[in-house]
C-alpha cells in the first residue's frame, strides 16, 4: 500500500547479509515456541485476519493484540488512513514505554506508588486498587 510509511515496514521486518553474502530477511521480533514460527510474517505482511488465533500464549495474546489495535484503529480513526498516519507518527515519537520487571508483587506495587505520587493521574478505583493490594498479604493476592 502506498499510504504505508518505509519507516514502519523497518519495525516490522529487517534483512541482514549471511556468510554467503546473500540477504536474509527476518521479523524483528521472534517468537520462542516452535509452533509459532511464521505467524509474526503473516501479520507483518498485512495477513493478520489468516494468522492463527489458538495455540500457545504467546499466538492467542498476539490474536488478541491485533483484534484490538484494528478494533481501536476503526472506532477512532474509522480506517482513514491520512488518520493513521498521523497517529503513527505522533505515536512513535511522542509516545515512550517504560517496562519496570520487580522480584515480587510488593516491590511492584511501591513502585507504582512512587511514580504516581509525581503527577501522573489516576481515578480513584486506580488508587483504591493500589492501597488494598500493599495492604494485603501476599496470599491474598489472587483473591482480590
Amino acid at each position: 500500500d502506498a499510504d504505508i510509511p518505509d519507516t514502519l515496514t523497518s519495525q516490522i521486518a529487517a534483512a541482514s547479509t549471511d556468510w554467503k553474502g546473500d540477504t536474509v530477511g527476518r521479523m524483528r521480533l521472534d517468537l520462542q515456541y516452535e509452533d509459532a514460527q511464521g505467524i509474526l510474517a503473516k501479520y507483518g505482511e498485512g495477513e493478520g485476519f489468516d494468522a492463527p488465533a489458538e495455540g500457545t500464549r504467546s499466538i492467542t495474546n498476539l490474536a488478541n493484540a491485533y483484534k484490538a489495535v484494528r478494533e481501536f484503529l476503526t472506532a477512532e480513526l474509522s480506517d482513514d488512513s491520512q488518520k493513521i498516519r498521523l497517529f503513527y507518527g505522533y505515536f512513535t515519537n511522542k509516545v515512550k514505554l517504560i517496562r519496570i520487571e520487580t522480584p515480587n508483587v510488593s516491590r511492584a506495587l511501591k513502585i507504582f506508588e512512587t511514580i504516581n505520587d509525581r503527577g501522573v493521574g489516576l481515578d480513584a478505583m486506580d488508587l483504591l486498587k493500589n492501597l488494598l493490594f500493599m495492604h494485603a498479604d501476599a496470599t491474598q493476592f489472587d483473591a482480590l
